[in-house]
């Protein structure tokens, strides 16, 4: 236990004047804004923060609130979450559940967003985790324990300036997760935009037209067969799986745009030569009709098996590579014909009639090398864009705690500039 500079001390909550107050349950939430707000856990952010976002309501004529200036503590969640802690920051009145933990200090000893950014700080590093009771499917903490919990106080001038340059640094942190945050959210919808760009087949200037030339826009069944899977009475049940065998294709095995052997299902020979249809070979596409509908995976990785009835066989005919065809499966364009052709049920499901009449754009084979190869660079680039940008997240909660860390040990009131 490093030495604390002097005028600090290392104390319990109770020893800090804590004075707790946990919440109440209520099983008549609205979200109508009937009555006044009940905080829950899930209103406390793993960053520390209390998130309004999502709330629901409660009729109740009690006086236990929060209001501004309070701690939050959340008593009671998963072994992970149990502890998390945020500053009330709001002037309006609001309850808690009994899930929460109001708590208070003396103003004139304890700065509440000093205790607030220690208690995060002690979540963040898995403090709570490791003191908690543990029952079934959840963990708490009670008032008592959490009043014996160890904190360290330094004088209340020294907590202000702490907080004060805690919370430049931290603001300044938490603008960069934001930003990276929203490049990793939009990174797929920049993907889907790329792909919409290379299979533009419409309204193009002339010398775009020029370098993509499209020759024409085709029914999918003209380039493509489409077989369905075997549906009859030797259709393979779970008992005839076996341990090593041909590859029986399902829904959840297509994963990324590929064929996962992982958790992969096996028939024996005899299984596969009694099945009429739905016998895949490489360079075949997957497409999901029903369920997971869409979803869709190219064969690299399989020379021989049989897809489930819930998948189609899209083989393509010569003139047409596997890969382009895959590209333009996951476009926002086959998006519209899955929406154009989707029978409106509650389970979504298409029929291989319905797929083989999806309109689709078919250029020359040079040109769908190129499109393919132009998507492949870019969106390989885009995704180590993104691993970067995970790498940086990653980062920036070290410093976190390494931030917190110095606050606590009485070396950030030192320095006023540490980033």
């Amino acid at each position: 236990m490093s030495e604390l500079p002097k005028q600090w001390e290392r104390l319990s909550l109770v020893d800090a004047g804590m004075q707790a107050q946990t919440g109440f349950a209520s099983g008549a939430h609205n979200r109508t804004g009937g009555g006044v707000i009940h905080l829950r856990p899930m209103n406390i952010t793993r960053s520390g923060v209390l998130d309004l976002a999502d709330v629901k309501y409660v009729e109740d004529d009690t006086d236990r609130r929060v209001q501004f200036g309070d701690v939050l503590f959340n008593n009671t969640n998963s072994p992970a979450l149990v502890g998390k802690t945020a500053l009330v920051t709001v002037t309006e009145p609001l309850a808690f559940s009994n899930h929460m933990t109001r708590l208070r200090f003396p103003a004139n000893r304890v700065d509440p967003h000093f205790m607030a950014h220690q208690l995060q700080y002690l979540w963040a590093v898995g403090y709570f985790k490791e003191i908690c009771s543990n029952h079934v499917n959840q963990a708490s903490v009670a008032t008592k324990r959490l009043g014996a919990v160890e904190v360290v106080l330094p004088p209340l001038d020294v907590q202000q300036r702490i907080v004060a340059i805690l919370e430049d640094h931290l603001s300044r942190l938490d603008a960069g997760c934001i930003a990276l945050s929203t490049l990793i959210t939009r990174s797929s919808a920049w993907k889907r935009s790329l792909l919409m760009a290379l299979l533009a087949t419409t309204e193009q200037p002339s010398a775009a037209a020029e370098r993509s030339p499209v020759h024409r826009v085709t029914a999918l069944g003209e380039v493509a067969d489409v077989i369905n899977g075997d549906r009859g009475k030797n259709y393979p049940s779970r008992d005839a799986y076996v341990n090593k065998g041909i590859p029986f294709v399902n829904a959840g095995h297509l994963t990324d745009g590929r064929v996962s052997l992982e958790a992969m299902n096996y028939i024996s020979e005899d299984c596969f030569a009694l099945l009429s249809n739905g016998k895949l070979q490489a360079g075949d596409l997957l497409f999901c009709l029903r369920g997971s509908l869409g979803k869709v995976a190219v064969v690299d990785n399989i020379d021989k098996g049989a897809i489930a009835s819930s998948l189609a066989i899209v083989r393509p005919k010569n003139g047409v590579s596997s890969q382009y065809l895959l590209l333009y499966l996951q476009s926002d364009l086959a998006a519209a014909e899955i929406r154009r052709y989707d029978n409106g049920t509650a389970q979504p499901n298409l029929s291989a009639a319905d797929l083989r009449k999806f309109r689709v754009p078919v250029p020359a084979v040079e040109e769908q090398a190129r499109i393919v190869s132009a998507f492949a660079t870019s969106s390989d680039n885009c995704s180590r864009a993104v691993d970067q940008c995970h790498h940086a997240l990653r980062l920036a909660d070290s410093l976190r705690r390494s931030l917190l860390t110095a606050a606590f040990s009485g070396q950030l009131s030192k320095e006023r500039s540490l980033v």
